[in-house]
């Protein structure tokens, strides 16, 4: 339940970040590099304006039946049911997490972004884990979805304060049209879900047609070969500049 929890989410999120992630990048780099910090602040208002509105509609129709249906009809594990309101809100988060970390990539400050994009939710998470393991206190289903999406919320925040601080960059000149804004995510939009959905469709299928504890063997097996394949993958990154 836990591994179908988070494909869903982090599908329900891309799809609710529009392709935000890489534009802010791009539109928050080119602005300032050509001196039109105004332009970089009304292209994120159009952005964290589009992440308001996919999380909305995407976290509202999880909320109302598409939750529902999926725990019910599709993989037939009424414990997601109960999780249904969580999940949407974890959905939400996602949808801001991205593009705010995103921002820092955009002002050339590398390690910030690549903190805040997933790395510091995962070591609240994994810390928290470890403390319930040396307490002895056995991690359940609930705790670990609530744990997950306080560990992003947190991290969220963090970087929603972190762009507090350094909002006087954005002050200046320029302008954008939020149909340029637009225009750039669409196409990254399609290519994201399309991209994340191929890497989830064995997860969605054995989950759908197999118990669930075969479901958690699998996603076990899975997780530990991303995780050997890690190094093949960073070499590969690496020796293609």
């Amino acid at each position: 339940a836990y591994f179908l929890t988070v494909s869903i989410v982090m599908f329900a999120g891309i799809v609710a970040s529009f392709g935000l992630r890489q534009t802010v990048v791009r539109l928050v780099a080119e602005s300032i590099a050509q001196g039109l910090p105004g332009r970089a602040r009304q292209a994120l208002a159009t952005v964290f304006f589009i992440a308001f509105l996919g999380s909305a509609v995407v976290a509202g129709a999880y909320y109302r039946f598409v939750g529902e249906w999926l725990a019910d009809s599709v993989f037939t594990m009424p414990v997601l049911t109960g999780a249904i309101g969580l999940t949407a809100l974890w959905v939400v988060v996602l949808a801001f997490q991205a593009p705010v970390a995103e921002i820092f990539r955009g002002l050339h400050d590398i390690r910030l972004a690549v903190f805040l994009d997933g790395i510091l939710a995962s070591a609240l998470l994994a810390l928290f884990i470890i403390v319930l393991h040396f307490q002895g206190i056995t991690l359940d289903y609930w705790s670990a979805l609530l744990a997950s999406m306080l560990a992003a919320a947190t991290s969220l925040s963090f970087g929603a304060l972190q762009f507090w601080r350094r909002r006087t960059v954005f002050r200046g000149d320029g302008s954008i049209q939020p149909r340029e804004v637009v225009s750039i995510s669409a196409p990254l939009f399609v290519t994201n879900v399309a991209n994340y959905a191929i890497s989830q469709f064995s997860l969605w299928i054995v989950a759908a047609n197999l118990p669930a504890d075969e479901v958690a063997l699998f996603g076990a097996a899975w997780r530990l070969v991303n995780l050997i394949a890690l190094p093949i993958i960073l070499m590969n990154m690496t020796a293609n500049p």
